[in-house]
């Protein structure tokens, strides 16, 4: 957890309090904060102009250098600052004291008079390594974004993709990378087809899938602690699909019943150690879809009340949404022949899905209830298998400009599309699966 101790500085007074001491005063801090984030920006609205930001330390330190630049990294990794010079920007942090003397105060400021109140926070650093530094840079940058637009932030946050080589298919090992740094680390080190990891609603577990030479197999991996080695909790003779970890810590696989016919199962997690005994199986406890068709890619809203699916049972794959309530289906997409890989915003008031429309897939954002939908990537691309950041504000994707497939992000609202890995040509990532909040 980041130790941040926040002040409130009224320019009158020149007094601080520290707000954890003065709660009324925080409060204050916050409804006022909270009211120019929604006066300035609506992240869930397109077109967005991004935040001039400039960083600045009035003192001058080594280790100060080294945040301000992973801090001007990572928010321009947001898609909602971009850096500047003091005298174009629209709002100014500036920092006094060293990392080297173990902490330090910011100050966040308007450049103009906007009406927006300074904002004083001192910083504690009890290591001064990069790996550490970094971590209180993401957590300042979310704070930032916290106070300015109204969101956590999902800087520092995990995100999970796919990887092989163009010319071997047959392997494909899992990568793990957090958002806005550069590190990239090895999940996987097996010689199976490894994709579709999926999150525990806690954020210490992942389960994936791996397609061996016996048939598709599930494994479970410590996240939180990072662990190196999984145990396989499902094989049903190569029968299921991708597992998906719904919010209520209940797991959904898509099971073959015959060639023309899949249904969606659930499933308990029996045994909670994942490394001890006894080693831990998905249990089956309920067949949710009963159909004739296809039914597969099970997502469960964040409230667990519904389930979004992609069924065929019209003739083309669409994005469906079961009440698991009343146990009743609604068709949500109308338009374009092959809808598929459905995920729910953090939120539960949106899902995004990939569409295939005039030759070109699309990751598109749809309102469940209303149906209105809006285009997430460019035209420009190709764009497959959509997962949304913690805070809702940005969605992952596999997209394809050239020959290769690279996992790139968006603004969940559309715009730019932006790579978030720097790998080789010849290299394919694919299917990206976003993890929890940095804490």
């Amino acid at each position: 957890m980041i130790n941040l101790s926040f002040l409130y500085h009224n320019p009158k007074s020149r007094k601080k309090m520290k707000m954890k001491f003065a709660l009324s005063v925080g409060l204050c801090i916050l409804a006022a904060s909270m009211l120019h984030a929604l006066e300035f920006y609506d992240v869930s609205q397109p077109d967005i102009a991004k935040i001039k930001l400039n960083i600045s330390s009035i003192s001058d330190s080594s280790k100060n250098s080294v945040l301000i630049k992973k801090m001007q990294r990572q928010l321009t990794h947001s898609l909602l600052f971009e850096n500047a010079s003091a005298g174009d920007a629209e709002y100014l942090l500036e920092i006094e004291n060293t990392i080297e003397s173990g902490s330090i105060i910011s100050t966040l400021k308007s450049s103009a008079e906007s009406g927006f109140e300074p904002l004083v926070f001192g910083v504690k650093f009890k290591k001064q390594d990069e790996t550490y530094i970094s971590r209180k840079s993401a957590q300042v940058s979310n704070l930032m974004l916290k106070q300015l637009f109204g969101i956590k932030g999902s800087l520092g946050s995990p995100i999970i993709y796919s990887a092989n080589d163009k010319s071997e298919t047959q392997v494909k090992t899992l990568f793990l990378k957090y958002h806005g740094d550069d590190g990239l680390k090895q999940l996987t080190f097996n010689l199976f087809s490894n994709y579709g990891a999926s999150w525990d609603p806690n954020g210490k577990t992942i389960l994936y899938t791996a397609i061996t030479a016996r048939g598709t197999r599930v494994f479970m991996q410590g996240f939180r602690p990072l662990r190196v080695k999984s145990v396989e909790v499902f094989f049903d003779e190569g029968t299921g699909s991708a597992a998906e970890w719904g919010s209520t810590g209940r797991v959904f696989i898509s099971k073959y019943v015959n060639r023309s016919n899949t249904d969606i199962y659930e499933y308990y997690l029996d045994g909670e150690k994942i490394y001890g005994m006894p080693t831990p199986k998905l249990r089956e406890s309920d067949r949710i879809t009963k159909n004739s068709a296809i039914e597969t890619e099970p997502a469960l809203s964040p409230d667990g009340r519904y389930l979004a699916l992609i069924s065929d049972r019209t003739g083309s794959p669409q994005v469906y949404v079961r009440d698991m309530q009343r146990k009743k289906m609604n068709r949500i997409t109308e338009t374009g022949k092959y809808n598929v890989s459905p995920s729910w915003s953090p939120d539960g008031k949106f899902i995004a899905y990939a569409s295939k429309r005039e030759g070109v897939s699309s990751i598109y954002r749809i309102d469940p209830k209303s149906k209105e939908e809006n285009r997430v990537t460019p035209k420009s691309m190709n764009a497959e298998s959509p997962t949304w950041s913690p805070d809702g504000s940005m969605i992952a994707f596999s997209g394809k400009k050239g020959g290769d497939w690279k996992i790139y992000y968006s603004l969940s609202s559309g715009g730019e599309a932006v790579r978030l890995t720097n790998s080789k040509s010849g290299l394919q990532e694919t299917m990206p699966s976003w993890g929890p909040a940095l804490r």
